[in-house]
């Protein structure tokens, strides 16, 4: 498995002679952790470029999500809570930070209905958590049951002192609304 690093530089450098310094230095410093525990020269934080950390990221999760012989396949949010427990020790936390609100359970735009005190609305994510990848932050504006615009109200379903659930990703489509309607009524 570390002789990938090395393996895979040459194959790019014959495939992409003309490729990048920043494609080789993510290449190279991929699986470096920002504790040093990482291979091939056991860099650490300042030493690691920031393409390689941030590819460390992107494959970390791909090699989660992924079906690999070496290990069970974990579903987004558990790739996602993992990849949290592992920041600031084997990667950049600011980057998986920023991964997280870009790649969350719920990324930010998501088209949410959410149950709010027995009435469900549609709501659209705004903000993501890094701490609960499952319960972001969203405006409700729209109450499917009476096809009716209500005053927008940020909702932040991580609260524990509300009863907020959201009950599933939905298309503008399935309420007859189009994404162009929303945008209009939601500033």
């Amino acid at each position: 498995m570390k002789g990938n690093v090395g393996e895979g530089l040459e194959l790019l450098k014959i495939q992409y002679p003309k490729i990048s310094d920043i494609c080789i230095k993510a290449t190279q410093s991929h699986h470096e952790r920002v504790d040093g525990s990482g291979y091939p020269k056991g860099s650490i934080d300042q030493e690691i470029s920031l393409w390689g950390k941030m590819v460390a990221v992107v494959d970390a999760y791909d090699a989660m999500v992924t079906d690999r012989c070496y290990a069970s396949t974990k579903n987004h949010h558990e790739a996602l809570i993992e990849l949290k427990a592992c920041s600031g020790h084997q990667f950049d936390e600011p980057l998986v930070n920023h991964f997280i609100d870009f790649y969350s359970g719920y990324p930010l735009g998501t088209l949410v209905l959410l149950e709010d005190c027995e009435t469900e609305y549609l709501a659209v994510v705004t903000k993501a958590h890094q701490s609960n990848v499952d319960r972001p932050v969203v405006l409700k504006f729209y109450i499917p049951k009476a096809m009716q615009y209500i005053d927008e109200q940020s909702v932040d379903t991580n609260c524990k002192d509300i009863k907020v659930r959201i009950l599933k990703s939905v298309t503008a489509e399935e309420y007859g609304l189009t994404m162009t309607d929303i945008s209009n009524w939601v500033h």
